[in-house]
């Protein structure tokens, strides 16, 4: 799953609400999304790499 937000491949301010809000909702597991291991592994820009 890529929700294609984050910045230069860092997580965002989206990131951190979007997955709290699981986590408090009481989510028995929350997966962030997909990471590439490198900038140039990313799928898209909007990906996570670190």
């Amino acid at each position: 799953m890529c929700r294609y937000s984050s910045k230069d491949g860092f997580a965002s301010d989206w990131h951190l609400v979007h997955l709290g809000t699981r986590a408090v909702g009481g989510a028995s597991m929350v997966i962030a999304e997909a990471t590439a291991v490198s900038p140039k592994d990313r799928i898209s820009l909007g990906d996570l790499d670190r």
